[in-house]
């Protein structure tokens, strides 16, 4: 699937990591000799999109540094105030003059694990389904500290 012409792409990279106990914003900290934003955007490069948005805020200047000398496509935008996810993509979508086509995908800035099938899956089945979204949500043995999604037996 060819998504170029219609997909933004929205890092989220504006915290601070707090349970990292680092000075270091937490896409900073390295993985493997790279720092985990380096994963994150080399497999959202791969979907091809029209756009990347990286909205930083905690130590914006390092990583706005990182991503110029190393993935200079991507647009940085700044967080003032990290406010949440909702406000962080607010500030992506309060650019004047972009066009972001007909699908963002949203990606958490820590998320190095996560594979480009899953990804061309997730937003093949939001223009398919014609859903105003598409979550994906994992279980995981101890959810303290992430947010939830209550489902029912049926998956709803």
């Amino acid at each position: 699937m060819n998504f170029s012409k219609d997909l933004s792409v929205v890092i989220l990279a504006a915290g601070k990591g707090k349970r990292m106990k680092s000075e270091i914003p937490k896409v900073l900290h390295r993985i493997l000799g790279q720092p985990i934003i380096y994963y994150v955007l080399s497999l959202v490069g791969k979907l091809n999109p029209k756009n990347i948005f990286m909205v930083v805020g905690y130590r914006k200047e390092l990583v706005s540094e990182y991503i110029k000398n190393n993935f200079p496509k991507t647009k940085t935008v700044t967080q003032e105030n990290q406010l949440g996810t909702a406000h962080a993509v607010c500030v992506v979508k309060r650019r004047k003059g972009e066009d972001f086509g007909k699908s963002i995908l949203i990606l958490p800035g820590d998320s190095p694990l996560v594979n480009i099938e899953t990804l061309r899956k997730l937003v093949g089945k939001r223009i398919d389904s014609g859903s105003a979204a598409c979550v994906v949500t994992s279980i995981v043995s101890d959810p303290e500290g992430y947010g939830r999604i209550i489902k029912d037996r049926n998956g709803n």
